[in-house]
């Protein structure tokens, strides 16, 4: 993992390491999950916790440390932080208002080809119609039934992650 991060070969690490004619593939999928209630962040790993594919899920809970977390990763020679596979979005964080921060990570190049899914119990329509404008690549209206919700969930990952082709999982 730190040859990743620092972008070195992993012999720098250890004398005399031969690198294998494989280079092993990381088919783990990292979810970011940008959400403030820890409620809704325990159900989230709940729905997911029996998805058929490994998950790395990490969770930034307001907006400024989103933008400091994705400043940091645009930052190609120090990448300290992993590249999201997908996102998973609240509308309502606190310090940032939750469209301005998804029109602030579409413009963001290293974010070029990762789904941002907008995950909320908005039962405003007007904001699934702002999210789409705003280039979200879905929207969920967060069930308040366990079994729903889960399913919602579960049928999201399984289209980005086993119908469509994500750029890191080529």
């Amino acid at each position: 993992r730190l040859s990743k991060i620092f972008q070195i070969e992993i012999s720098c690490f250890f004398d005399k390491f031969e690198k294998g004619e494989e280079e092993e593939i990381d088919n783990t999928y990292k979810i970011l999950l940008i959400e403030d209630n820890p409620d809704d962040e325990y159900f989230f790993r709940k729905c997911i916790s029996k998805f058929d594919q490994p998950l790395e899920i990490y969770v930034l809970r307001d907006g400024t440390e989103v933008i400091n977390y994705f400043r940091e990763l645009q930052d190609t020679s120090v990448r300290l932080f992993s590249e999201p596979d997908i996102i998973f979005m609240d509308l309502n964080l606190p310090s940032v208002n939750g469209f301005e921060l998804l029109s602030d990570l579409k413009k963001r190049p290293v974010l070029n080809g990762v789904p941002i899914i907008i995950l909320t119990s908005s039962i405003n329509d007007e904001d699934a119609t702002k999210s789409y404008l705003l280039h979200a690549n879905g929207f969920i209206k967060k069930s308040f039934i366990f079994k729903e919700y889960s399913d919602q969930l579960n049928m999201a990952l399984n289209y980005w992650i086993k119908a469509a082709s994500l750029p890191h999982h080529e």
